[in-house]
């Protein structure tokens, strides 16, 4: 066999698993979804397993114990609540302890390229900025990423900042903003694809 015959066999295969790369996405559906995520605590697990001790114990428990236990307890108990924020997340989902920034609906980037849902900035009472995506679908592809761009008609050559690759393309997920993200300077919310350079969908914020 000669070595063109030996090339053009491999070549084939080559293409072949390129164009399955870039186009089986597009016949393929990724549902995630992710609950809302808690704001920290501010302790460190050694100290939240503490009060889980503590609070999983009955006064019958807590009377039984001898009393300088009982004090030493009580103590660090008081010392530790002093290092938590004033509201304690006891459910994933409570209006005390986060907060709505600016919010967008996804809409199609052209008649192949679609995309709806919301996109929503959270504040959570730790600080962190949240982009979630709710009852989100968009049109599966290749190497999709989210951008959150300055334009708010998502034009990325404004500038933007990637957070991460699309974790799927259909569902309820969180993407985590950078601490060091002004938010009054951008105004959208872009699915990216990047080896094509195409918009998928965009979400303008306000």
């Amino acid at each position: 066999m000669t070595h063109k015959h030996v090339i053009i066999p491999i070549a084939i295969v080559v293409i072949g698993g390129i164009a399955w790369y870039l186009g089986s996405p597009l016949f393929l559906n990724t549902t995630v979804n992710e609950e809302f995520p808690q704001a920290s605590s501010g302790l460190t697990n050694d100290e939240q397993a503490m009060i889980d001790t503590m609070e999983s114990l009955t006064p019958e428990q807590v009377e039984a114990m001898p009393e300088g236990e009982r004090m030493e307890a009580r103590k660090n108990m008081e010392e530790l609540g002093q290092k938590m924020p004033d509201e304690r997340m006891d459910e994933p989902m409570q209006d005390k302890t986060q907060s709505v920034v600016v919010s967008g609906t996804f809409r199609d980037a052209d008649s192949f390229h679609r995309g709806s849902g919301t996109a929503v900035i959270y504040e959570l009472s730790d600080g962190r900025r949240i982009v979630r995506f709710e009852n989100f679908t968009v049109t599966n592809g290749p190497a999709l990423s989210v951008y959150l761009v300055k334009s708010t008609s998502g034009d990325v050559a404004a500038g933007y900042v990637n957070l991460g690759k699309l974790k799927g393309n259909m569902g309820n997920q969180n993407y985590e903003i950078p601490a060091d993200v002004d938010l009054k300077e951008y105004g959208s919310i872009v699915i990216w694809c990047v080896p094509f350079g195409v918009t998928f969908s965009v979400a303008s914020l306000q």
